[in-house]
């Protein structure tokens, strides 16, 4: 799909983290693309919520636009 990895130095991630009021010591998932039932994001949730019920310290972040139709 074209997508690069890019790898950040430690300041640079605390920024982020700060700049979107995440936690420094939560583990984020994201799901990229837009938000739309086609992408199964219901699904996207089911999956996380085992996760979730067994650590305090993760969040499931949807990052995209959404397409309504």
């Amino acid at each position: 799909h074209g997508a690069r990895v890019r790898r950040f130095d430690a300041e640079t991630k605390r920024e982020f983290r700060e700049r979107f009021r995440l936690s420094p010591d939560t583990l984020i998932i994201g799901a990229f693309g837009m938000i739309h039932p086609t992408k199964m994001n219901l699904e996207t949730l089911h999956a996380f919520e085992p996760l979730a019920r067994v650590r305090e310290d993760v969040q499931l972040i949807f990052v995209g636009r959404y397409d309504h139709l």
